[in-house]
């Protein structure tokens, strides 16, 4: 599901590397002042900022083994994973909650307008991002996620209860705070009718407590009547 993306991603990087063939002779500062003209996320630059020629050697291989065979590679605690991670929880998981429950059922002209606008550029990896949305259902993509964090980082299986859809500034308030205490994984939201008012959190299918929640509670509870 993530391969184009993946497979984007890396051509991006390759190509600029070739253009700065020291770029690994220089400390994390001069290497994070040569990133700055290439377009790709924080997470990977970050991670590029940090990792030797041989270990990077040694992602890039075992990247290229995921886009041919993902179930096979093994990707487990691997840097470049994490950052795959770090992105996909964090800058596109607050693309993801900013559709409308509804956004599904539009005509695609009307999908493709609205994915337009939540990622903008003409790069291959932007591109890449687009059709991730366009061709892939929420349900899929947190599947897709959830999955990819727990081989990575055994990642906490979260999902949020609502009464009713809440707004996509109260999803990423909650998604951030679950992020602070539950790092690289991808908290599912869905609704749940039978609740009456108010919010509950399962981790690993267990009811959590978090002191943050009682922030929102009366928000959902006062607009789920």
């Amino acid at each position: 599901m993530i391969n184009y993306f993946l497979t984007a991603l890396i051509h991006a990087i390759v190509a600029f590397l070739a253009k700065h063939t020291d770029f690994f002779d220089g400390n994390v500062n001069a290497r994070e002042k040569t990133l700055e003209s290439l377009r790709v996320p924080a997470a990977f630059k970050h991670y590029l900022s940090h990792r030797s020629m041989e270990d990077f050697m040694s992602d890039l291989s075992l990247t290229l083994s995921y886009i041919k065979s993902s179930k096979t590679a093994e990707i487990e605690a691997n840097a470049f994973f994490k950052a795959v991670l770090e992105f996909f929880t964090g800058v596109f998981a607050d693309k993801l909650d900013k559709l409308n429950a509804d956004f599904y059922s539009f005509k695609e002209k009307d999908r493709w307008r609205v994915v337009s606008e939540l990622i903008k550029g003409e790069s291959h990896l932007a591109e890449s991002l687009r059709l991730l949305l366009m061709n892939y259902t929420y349900q899929d993509l947190s599947a897709e996620l959830i999955n990819l964090g727990q081989r990575v980082v055994n990642a906490a299986y979260v999902v949020v209860q609502s009464p009713r859809e809440i707004t996509p500034k109260l999803k990423q308030e909650i998604r951030h705070s679950l992020l602070k205490e539950q790092p690289l994984a991808f908290p599912v939201f869905q609704i749940n009718k039978k609740l009456i008012g108010g919010l509950r959190i399962f981790k690993n299918g267990q009811v959590h407590d978090h002191s943050w929640v009682a922030r929102v509670q009366s928000f959902i509870s006062l607009n789920s009547v």
